[in-house]
């Protein structure tokens, strides 16, 4: 079965070493930001599996939700609040980054589908947050507490397990790769211009696993009672996706935005570093200011990546 997790909104990606095929792990963590920010779950109801007599108490638990939303196409979602929580996946596998696929001096993604490099789902589009502070990777290390996924910061609401890194050759199926919600041919996007270092953003990340352990476990596990909710999954029986589910972790605003051309969570991700580097780049959107930059509106918020000690 395979489990592609769609990750929006304001989520910092550590590793424990940022240079590339060397890291051995990845840490995706929710921050609190300077605005209150709401971590979420979202599944379509049909890839879950319905209550049985003979559920276990974690599974009882993972019953109750926080909401459900009826669609105006027909869809039906469930949600679940993750703050306080740490979200894991029972027996997810190593994964690979995709990236290496960018020529260095390139801002922009190729959207053409044969392009052969820029490709858009690089994961070096998740912008570097040493490259906005105007600092060295050694200046911007993450605190270690962001490294170990059995603790939750301060600075966070919710953070995933961790998630084990391996060479891109051996992944497989399993891959962690940047997201776009847009086009890139004459759209308005969202850039960072710091001195020397200007790119568009991916607005989100996309992690596809193959689960070979069936059904499929999510597990939501509460950092100050330890309080285990479990999510069993199902996928359609049967269609083009009878064997894919999809399912979404956002962290976005709890209020909607003036129209701004900068994001201003984005200086939030400062709180993720050892030492405070004194200034942080905003993305400012770039185009006409009769488009906005619909992958970040209304409600703007963008990703990020940052690194360990290792």
């Amino acid at each position: 079965m395979v489990v592609e997790i769609l990750i929006t909104g304001l989520c910092a990606f550590v590793r424990e070493s940022c240079a590339m095929g060397n890291a051995k792990a990845m840490h995706v963590v929710m921050l609190k930001g300077r605005e209150s920010h709401a971590p979420r779950l979202l599944i379509d109801s049909d890839n879950v599996q319905p209550p049985a007599a003979g559920d276990s108490q974690e599974v009882k638990n993972g019953r109750v939700l926080e909401e459900v939303f009826d669609l105006p196409d027909g869809n039906q979602y469930f949600m679940w609040d993750l703050t306080g929580v740490r979200f894991e996946i029972v027996g997810a596998p190593a994964i690979g980054i995709v990236e290496g696929g960018r020529d260095a001096s390139s801002s922009k993604p190729n959207d053409d589908p044969h392009g052969k490099k820029d490709q858009p789902d690089d994961f070096s589009w998740v912008p570097e947050l040493h490259k906005t502070c105007g600092v060295t990777v050694d200046r911007a290390k993450a605190k270690p507490v962001f490294l170990d996924d059995t603790k939750l910061a301060p600075e966070a609401v919710a953070r995933m397990m961790k998630l084990d890194v391996e060479p891109t050759a051996t992944a497989k199926n399993n891959w962690l790769e940047a997201e776009y919600h847009i086009t890139m041919d004459n759209q308005p996007v969202f850039v960072f211009g710091a001195t020397g270092y200007k790119q568009v953003l991916a607005d989100g990340a996309k992690l596809t696993m193959e689960i070979t352990s069936l059904p499929v476990r999510l597990r939501l596990v509460g950092y100050k009672d330890g309080f285990t909710r479990e999510i069993i999954l199902k996928a359609p029986t049967s269609g083009p996706g009878s064997k894919l589910i999809k399912i979404a972790l956002s962290n976005m605003p709890r209020t909607q935005e003036a129209a701004d051309p900068e994001i201003k969570h984005f200086v939030a991700y400062k709180d993720l570093l050892l030492k405070d580097p004194g200034t942080c780049v905003l993305p400012k959107e770039e185009g006409s200011q009769d488009q906005r930059a619909h992958h970040v509106s209304p409600v703007k918020c963008t990703i990020c990546s940052s690194c360990g000690y290792e």
